[in-house]
Order: structure tokens, then C-alpha cells, then sequence
């Protein structure tokens, strides 16, 4: 009895073991990481498909997170046209960010890169990252004023936008650098598309309040057609700015 029972005990144990290397093998649909190398998971990000993109940015964050290869991808992703795995690679690169020296260089490189040289999603993504960090983003602060060039509406708005954060909060940049970000600005205050304004004034609020020209701009703004440009330059208005 004793020798039949080990028996099936090693027999069960055999058998537990040869399914766990046949799901290792051949992972099931609701492990989307499991027993993927990392390598597959970069191909599956070229995949037509949004749904495989999605699962590969998640993956590669979970088996490789804030490595070069991985950070490299996400900004690669911030163009990506499904909303899914453009917010993935968005997550991706605002924590490898904050994570530790090394992998904020690799990110403040990667977004340089996509700034510059980008599609107009892409940029727009990268500007709300850029936003997003603040003051610790401000080595980007020329690449983000090339990118305000941008054709999209929606894009100079993120960057007018990113401009004001990193503004406010890295107060001390380099004077050239600065005024250049300034001047964009206030060009933007001059932009056809009604929520780059309104962008812009938001910027110039936070970014530029001890610039002289502030004043001018506010009360240009309280005579814009678009009602929600007037609001913001009446709230300032009634916040003490004249």
C-alpha cells in the first residue's frame, strides 16, 4: 500500500509538473506576461493589432521596467493611435522618470528625440510628460519650444501647457533658454486656435509672473472672441493681475 501510494504521488507530481511547463510553454490567453521573453514582447509591439500593443507595453513594464530598451519603446509608442497604449507608454515613462538618475537621463533623451522629430501625436503625448514632471523636465525646455512649431492644435496646446509647468517650477533656468519659452508664449497668445490661447495665457500665469509683459497679455485676452479665453483672463484679473 505504502509503495502503490508513492507511486501515484511521483506520478501525480510528474504530471503537475509537465502541465506547468506546457503553460510555461504555451502561456493562456489571461496571462499576458507569462513565460514570454522580453524580445518577443518588443516584436509584439509592431503588431497591427492595438490589443497585442497594449499587452506588450504592460509586459515589457512589468518584465523590464525603466530599462533603456523599454523606455526606448514607450516613446516610440506616444504616437501609437489607440488611446490603450499611448496612455501605457505615457505611464511608463513618467515613472521611469521619477525611478532613479539613470533611467530620467534615458527618458529625457527619448522625449528630446520624439519632441523634435515626432509625429504631431507624438509630440502631443510627449509635451503632457514633459507637463507632467515639472520643474525635474526642464533640461527639455528647448526641445519642448521646438515642438510648439507643430501643426496640431491639439499638440501647441500641450506644449503651451508643459512651457507653463516646467516654467513655474524651475524658475532659475538658463535666461536664453527661458526667453525663448517666453516669447512662444506670448507668440501663442496670438495663435488662430482658440485652445492654444487659452493654453498659453494658463502658461504665462504660471510661468512668467514676473515678466512685465504679463499685464499686456491678460488684458489682451479679457477682449478675446472665445469666451473661455476671457474667463481665464478675468479670474486673473480678479486674482490681482492688471
Amino acid at each position: 500500500m505504502r509503495i502503490e501510494g508513492f507511486r501515484l504521488l511521483l506520478i501525480g507530481g510528474l504530471a503537475g509538473l509537465s502541465i506547468a511547463l506546457l503553460q510555461r510553454a504555451f502561456p493562456p490567453d489571461d496571462h499576458r506576461w507569462a513565460g514570454r521573453h522580453v524580445t518577443a514582447w518588443r516584436a509584439s509591439a509592431a503588431s497591427s493589432s492595438a490589443a497585442v500593443r497594449d499587452s506588450a507595453m504592460a509586459a515589457l513594464a512589468m518584465l523590464e521596467p525603466h530599462a533603456p530598451e523599454t523606455i526606448e519603446l514607450a516613446a516610440q509608442l506616444l504616437g501609437d493611435t489607440d488611446s490603450r497604449v499611448s496612455t501605457g507608454a505615457i505611464r511608463e515613462l513618467q515613472e521611469a522618470a521619477r525611478a532613479r538618475p539613470a533611467s530620467a537621463a534615458s527618458v529625457q533623451r527619448a522625449l528630446a528625440w520624439t519632441l523634435r522629430t515626432g509625429g504631431s501625436r507624438a509630440r502631443q503625448n510627449a509635451a503632457r510628460v514633459v507637463g507632467a514632471l515639472g520643474a525635474d523636465a526642464a533640461p527639455l525646455l528647448s526641445a519642448l519650444v521646438d515642438a510648439g512649431t507643430d501643426s496640431a492644435d491639439a499638440t501647441r496646446a500641450a506644449v503651451a501647457t508643459a512651457l507653463g509647468a516646467v516654467l513655474e517650477g524651475a524658475p532659475l533656468t538658463s535666461a536664453p533658454v527661458r526667453d525663448r519659452a517666453l516669447s512662444l508664449l506670448f507668440q501663442m497668445m496670438r495663435d488662430p486656435a482658440w485652445p492654444v490661447r487659452d493654453a498659453a495665457l494658463e502658461g504665462l500665469l504660471r510661468g512668467a509672473t514676473l515678466d512685465h509683459r504679463l499685464a499686456n497679455a491678460i488684458a489682451v485676452a479679457r477682449m478675446d472672441p472665445r469666451t473661455e479665453v476671457r474667463e481665464r483672463a478675468l479670474a486673473a484679473t480678479d486674482s490681482g493681475w492688471r
